[in-house]
């Protein structure tokens, strides 16, 4: 799946199509393909605390400048007045592989940034390289928007004293929440760290608008700015992951995730739409902790487990993928609560008991 300027140069064609990444467990990262954020539920790491449900935005979303010029999309409300961040006019096109890709075209040179999740795990990697440039070096500066508040609840308070952040001695930012760490951030050798701790009100969430008729304004907590410099053909990552996570070789990672992917596709046969739809039907099997199983989640980005849907959809997503090990893996979920021949209707998005 490819978009050119023609789509992206517009900014209400690019932000009516969206993608989304997944990680196994109910998490989840995505946006409009501008980059712009459209719903409650963009963000670049939205975290299943309790996979596959408790699930919070961490970091609603990372802007970049590049040589001073920002990719930043997004419609802002000041005074009543919206005004719109044309970064957008900045991206030369989107693809969606294996992974997001945004390929943007400032100053003769072309910058990728690429998104991945890591499977298991509450953890999103950003990957950044130069394919052209005339200049030996481009400055990025990474705006870094956090937040802690559940995907289905928005316009709540953000109170600037109760984040917090430390630098560890290992090219790590640990942030934290009243005192407790809830996010950490790894980010390249060379950079700089710019505290800001600014609440930015007024983000407008364009789909929570005309299509739902719901609040479409939220907050969001720029907790500060990360610059360095990229230096042609160098691979550099940002990488935002829960407390509990280590910091890895993000490369190696990355490796290890799209192996993944492309295993899936070539066991599902070798005409590419199908690969297509066993790629698309990995984002719904997820893991359950509570039965310590696997199980379907009925719809990104707002429902659980629900055992109707989940036995329409099994034959398709497990079956005719050749997953089997996760068939009967989901089926014994279910089957634990089996009650008087009857399924679970659903798991609650708050409790671990159907």
């Amino acid at each position: 799946m490819k978009f050119g300027r023609d789509i992206l140069g517009d900014y209400y064609s690019g932000s009516s199509r969206e993608f989304l990444l997944t990680n196994g467990i109910g998490g989840s990262s995505s946006a409009a393909i501008n980059g712009n954020s459209t719903r409650r539920y963009h963000s670049l790491l939205s975290a299943s605390l309790v996979p596959p449900l408790d699930r919070v935005v961490l970091v609603h979303k990372v802007t970049e400048s590049f040589d001073s010029v920002s990719t930043e999309t997004a419609k802002i409300l000041s005074f009543g007045e919206e005004k719109i961040a044309d970064g957008f006019l900045n991206l030369e096109s989107f693809e969606y592989d294996f992974f997001p890709k945004f390929r943007y075209f400032i100053n003769g040179s072309i910058i990728e940034k690429e998104l991945f999740m890591v499977y298991g795990k509450n953890c999103t990697v950003i990957k950044y390289k130069t394919l052209f440039s005339q200049s030996k070096n481009i400055k990025v500066s990474a705006k870094l928007f956090l937040n802690y508040r559940d995907i289905h609840i928005m316009g709540a308070e953000i109170k600037r004293s109760d984040f917090s952040y430390k630098l560890s001695d290992k090219n790590e930012l640990v942030f934290m929440r009243n005192g407790s760490e809830f996010l950490k951030c790894s980010f390249p050798a060379n950079s700089n760290y710019l505290s800001k701790n600014e609440i930015i009100d007024g983000l407008c969430y364009e789909i929570e608008k005309q299509e739902r008729g719901e609040t479409s304004t939220d907050s969001s907590l720029l907790a500060g700015s990360l610059e360095f410099e990229m230096e042609r053909d160098k691979e550099y990552f940002l990488a935002f992951y829960t407390p509990e996570i280590e910091q890895s070789n993000w490369n190696e990672v990355y490796d290890g995730e799209r192996n993944r992917i492309a295993a899936i596709r070539e066991q599902a046969g070798k005409d590419s739409f199908v690969q297509d739809l066993a790629q698309a039907a990995d984002s719904f099997i997820v893991k359950r902790e509570s039965t310590d199983g696997m199980t379907l989640l009925a719809g990104y980005p707002w429902f659980s487990d629900w055992g109707r849907d989940t036995m329409i959809a099994l034959p398709g997503l497990t079956l005719s993928t050749r997953r089997y090990s996760d068939c009967e893996s989901i089926l014994s979920t279910f089957a634990k609560y089996c009650s008087e021949g009857m399924v679970p209707n659903k798991f609650p998005d708050w409790s671990s008991e159907p």
